[in-house]
């Protein structure tokens, strides 16, 4: 059989050089990865600024990052069932306000970042959440969900939402950061970013933070002289990760205080006497006790003493735990409340 006749006209095809498949393969690269870039950012990446509303004169603060699962585990678990639990109308409803909040577009359990809590003296305190909630605000629908509620009772002007019979406020920063407060005036102080959390020593890095200053130790409890001999300026502690999760503390005085004092101080704190050997604190949130046992204390300077131990997940979960109990009345309170 005769062979086909070739087509003289047919385009001559050239074979692409290397530095054109580099250059292609460049752009392509390039364009992945500005993809990437985009979907991170608008997707995934979060900045953190919910530690700037804490509040100038605070007492003690905590943030915790709640990227790390171990982290955010015992906070799904027992913070967020606030929401569904907080009276705002007559009772219970269902579906939970979680879910029906959900339905509305507000995602606690998948937006969620970061979270900040903190107190005043007298009770005033602050939640602060941030998270990845998007351009749209997410107070009017917030409010939307809870006047669905029969005997809702609450009242909104200026982006402030205020909760009755509680007088929990809530309103949303510039910066995106959803604020929850024991009062709006307390609310109103903190809308703005500050640098409240600088006084009080609380740690932008870690897995967690957290800063008390001396004068809310002091309403412990303890009378001990050797204490006393050496006020506490400030206590700060910062926890990494790890299984068990590592954590680093610093006692700063305003006067020169060695280690036996200090660890005697902390002991004063938890209510143990010298020479117990079991470690059963008086509040004991999150295994105060053991925490102390197991704690290496060295001498950071005349006026600091640093404190380095561990920390069980379990006892972290605890700790989330009992921070939850002690919100929960304070929702049903009319403004800010004693410790």
């Amino acid at each position: 059989m005769p062979e086909p006749a070739l087509d003289s006209h047919a385009p001559e095809r050239r074979p692409v050089s290397p530095r054109a498949l580099a250059l292609g393969s460049a752009v392509i690269a390039a364009l992945l990865v500005l993809v990437a870039f985009v979907a991170y950012r608008e997707l995934i990446h979060y900045d953190r600024h919910a530690i700037e509303h804490v509040p100038a004169g605070a007492d003690l603060a905590l943030r915790i990052d709640l990227e790390q699962v171990v982290l955010f585990d015992p906070v799904r678990r027992h913070l967020l069932p606030l929401v569904d639990r907080a009276p705002v109308g007559a009772g219970a409803i269902e579906p939970g306000r979680l879910l029906r909040l959900r339905e509305a577009g507000v995602n606690l359990g998948m937006d969620l970042r970061e979270l900040v809590f903190a107190r005043q003296p007298g009770g005033g305190w602050v939640l602060a959440f941030g998270g990845i909630f998007g351009s749209e605000p997410l107070v009017p629908r917030i409010e939307a969900v809870l006047r669905t509620e029969p005997e809702a009772h609450s009242s909104s002007a200026g982006g402030v939402l205020v909760l009755q019979p509680s007088g929990v406020a809530l309103a949303q920063a510039d910066d995106q950061v959803l604020l929850v407060a024991s009062d709006a005036a307390l609310l109103a102080s903190v809308r703005a970013p500050g640098n409240g959390y600088e006084a009080i020593g609380l740690s932008r890095s870690g897995a967690a933070a957290f800063g008390a200053l001396g004068g809310w130790l002091d309403g412990l409890g303890t009378t001990d002289t050797a204490a006393a001999a050496s006020p506490l300026a400030r206590a700060t502690a910062r926890l990494g990760f790890g299984d068990p999760l590592e954590l680093d503390a610093a006692l700063e005085h305003e006067a020169p205080v060695d280690v036996a004092t200090a660890r005697h101080e902390l002991d004063a704190w938890l209510g143990t006497p010298q020479d117990a050997g079991n470690f059963a604190p008086q509040a004991d949130w999150g295994g105060e006790r053991a925490l102390l046992a197991r704690a290496r204390l060295t001498q950071a300077s005349p006026t600091r003493v640093a404190v380095a131990t561990t920390w069980a997940r379990a006892d972290f979960d605890r700790a989330v735990r009992s921070l939850a109990v002690w919100l929960e009345p304070r929702l049903h309170a009319s403004g800010p409340v004693a410790r």
